[in-house]
């Protein structure tokens, strides 16, 4: 072969090989992070450096070869992404991320150690978005609950969307609730964005004992079961229009002092508020049900039926000392009330109650009660709610007629002027303060 043919074919050789090389490349660097191909269009951050200043911003897209790709992933096969981790001190979490340790679609569930070294890390953002979010669990470290924070002292928290993680149930020893911000002692600020619907599985900030206050928009439905069970130092909760249940023992053990029910609720779980702090609580008139000790070990002392309620569990005022009961249902005979002693469960109302609170029920209607088991067990039974001012009474058991200053009907006084006819014709002006 002459020298020229040589020269050429080597030169020829020479390109295919780094076309082959190119083309055959799966990971590269960017702006000094190194990314792995996961399809045709997206890629899975590998490796990088955290920032002098400890904030980390993960990129949602990058420019490579005249090619865009969307970045679904953090970190391969739950291996820990950062160089320098314990530097790290916070971080924004983009829309695009679908899971952690995983190769890309987000989809897969490797145990992940991605975090165990950040021990500084103490704020999480994870930017609004439609689609969930997969954290996978951490079994480095049983003692700690297989949270993907366990090792991270995490003291505030932005939620954008849906987080969803691994629940495990085994034979003997019950369900395993994998939720990357459970046990967290530090966390003390945790808000809720208003594309979130869900709040997990359960047991979603159970044991954050420094978490004081939380608000749940009125976007997510329900409160799943031990959400916030354990939370030690959380003494206010607002809630809004739109939530529906609250599931079991979801706040349970924790000392809320503030509390309003909105209209929308209509359920309350077994031990839902189990062993909180409240003066009174209001069950408004879509709640149907409330389970067994929904409100044991309270400080209650003042609690208000709805209209609407056809079931109360056993023990739910158990171990309280309740002063004032008003119900508004009208029909008492429609609401079953547990009566009899059952398995872990007592009566609803307790001796206690019936010999020292003042049960006060809707205007005609005292008859009824003085008829139907358990209501007739109160020493202390009056028509009318306590407003400040004697209720007006009647002898007959014909209900009377209230109505407000714009001559709306209701069942008893409100707040305001209100005008009452009474069962043998005449009316009376009551001003409620």
């Amino acid at each position: 072969m002459k020298k020229s043919s040589m020269l050429k074919y080597g030169i020829a050789l020479l390109l295919l090989c780094v076309c082959n090389t190119s083309y055959a490349e799966d990971t590269f660097t960017v702006n000094g992070i190194t990314y792995k191909l996961a399809t045709t269009s997206t890629v899975v951050i590998v490796k990088m450096d955290v920032p002098s200043d400890g904030h980390v911003v993960f990129p949602s897209s990058i420019e490579y070869r005249d090619r865009t790709f969307t970045v679904t992933g953090i970190g391969i096969g739950g291996d820990c992404v950062f160089n320098n981790p314990e530097a790290l001190e916070s971080m924004v979490i983009p829309a695009t991320i679908k899971g952690f340790g995983c190769s890309g679609s987000g989809l897969e569930r490797y145990y992940s150690y991605i975090f165990d070294k950040c021990v500084n890390l103490k704020k999480v953002v994870i930017e609004d978005s439609e689609e969930d979010l997969y954290f996978y669990p951490n079994k480095s470290d049983s003692k700690r609950g297989g949270a993907m924070f366990c090792y991270c002292p995490l003291e505030e928290v932005y939620i954008g969307r849906n987080v969803s993680y691994i629940t495990e149930r085994v034979s003997g020893y019950g369900d395993f609730y994998y939720s990357p911000f459970k046990n967290q002692s530090k966390l003390k600020n945790v808000k809720i964005g208003e594309k979130v619907t869900t709040l997990g599985d359960a047991y979603m900030f159970g044991g954050c004992t420094s978490l004081e206050k939380i608000e749940i928009p009125g976007n997510i439905k329900e409160i799943p079961e031990k959400t916030f069970a354990g939370c030690s130092s959380l003494s206010n909760v607002i809630l809004h229009e739109g939530l529906l249940t609250i599931k079991s023992e979801a706040f349970s053990d924790a000392p809320i002092s503030s509390i309003s029910l909105p209209n929308s609720v209509v359920e309350l779980g077994r031990r839902c508020l189990y062993g909180n702090n409240l003066i009174s609580i209001v069950i408004n008139d879509n709640i149907k049900k409330i389970d067994d000790e929904a409100f044991y070990s309270s400080t209650l002392t003042k609690v208000v039926f709805g209209r609407s309620v056809e079931y109360i569990g056993g023990s739910v005022f158990g171990n309280s000392s309740l002063q004032e009961i008003v119900c508004r249902i009208i029909n008492p005979e429609n609401c079953k009330v547990a009566i009899h002693s059952s398995y872990r469960v007592e009566e609803t109302f307790s001796t206690n109650n019936y010999t020292w609170a003042t049960l006060y029920v809707p205007y005609g209607t005292i008859e009824k009660y003085k008829t139907y088991d358990p209501w007739y067990n109160f020493v202390t039974i009056v028509e009318g709610e306590p407003t400040g001012i004697s209720p007006v009474m009647t002898t007959s058991t014909q209900p009377i007629v209230v109505y407000d200053i714009n001559g709306n009907q209701s069942l008893q006084p409100r707040k305001g002027v209100n005008i009452v006819r009474m069962s043998n014709g005449k009316t009376k002006k009551v001003v409620v303060k």
